[in-house]
C-alpha cells in the first residue's frame, strides 16, 4: 500500500469519526455559511469549525491539508462534501456497530419494528436520535448508546 493511499485511508477514518459523532452536517453548514460566495473556505476558518465540533487539531490539520486547493489557502466546499460522502461509505463498510444492528434486526425484527413504531409519535416514519435510542436500548438488542450513535449517524442523512 502506498503512502498516499495510507494517508487517504486516514483522512476517511477521521471524517468517518466526524460523521459518527454527528458533526458532519454542522461542519458543512458552517463551512457553507462562511464560504457561500466563493464555494470555498479558508483553511483557517475550516480548521476552527472542525475544532469547535470536537475534532482534534492534528486530525483537522491532516484533513485540511488533504483537501487544500492548489493555491494552498482555500478548500473547495464541493471537495469537502465529496470527502465526507466517501468517508461515509468507508465507515459504513467498516462499522462493527452496524453489523451488530443488522444482526439484532435479523434476530429480533418484530420487536425492533414494534419499538420503532411506538417511538414514532407523529407517525411520519422518522425518528430523531432520542427515538432511535429509545427504540433500540432493549435487553434483547444488547447494544450500547455509543454503538447506537454510530449507527444513527451512519444511516441517517441528517442529525
Amino acid at each position: 500500500m502506498s503512502l498516499a493511499s495510507i494517508q487517504v485511508n486516514e483522512i476517511y477514518e477521521i471524517l468517518g469519526n466526524v460523521i459518527t459523532m454527528g458533526a458532519q452536517y454542522k461542519i458543512l453548514a458552517k463551512a457553507i455559511d462562511r464560504g457561500i460566495q466563493l464555494g470555498k473556505i479558508r483553511q483557517c476558518h475550516l480548521s476552527s469549525i472542525f475544532i469547535l465540533e470536537g475534532v482534534h487539531e492534528q486530525d483537522a490539520s491532516k484533513v485540511i491539508k488533504y483537501l487544500l486547493s492548489p493555491d494552498g489557502e482555500m478548500v473547495e466546499l464541493s471537495r469537502l462534501d465529496e470527502a465526507f460522502k466517501r468517508a461515509k461509505v468507508v465507515a459504513i463498510r467498516n462499522s462493527s456497530a452496524l453489523a451488530m444492528l443488522k444482526s439484532a434486526i435479523q434476530n429480533n425484527g418484530k420487536l425492533v419494528a414494534e419499538s420503532f413504531e411506538r417511538q414514532d409519535h407523529n407517525k411520519d416514519g422518522l425518528l430523531n436520535i432520542d427515538g432511535f435510542w429509545a427504540s433500540l436500548l432493549l435487553p434483547e438488542i444488547k447494544m450500547s448508546k455509543s454503538d447506537l450513535n454510530e449507527c444513527f449517524y451512519l444511516v441517517c442523512n441528517q442529525d
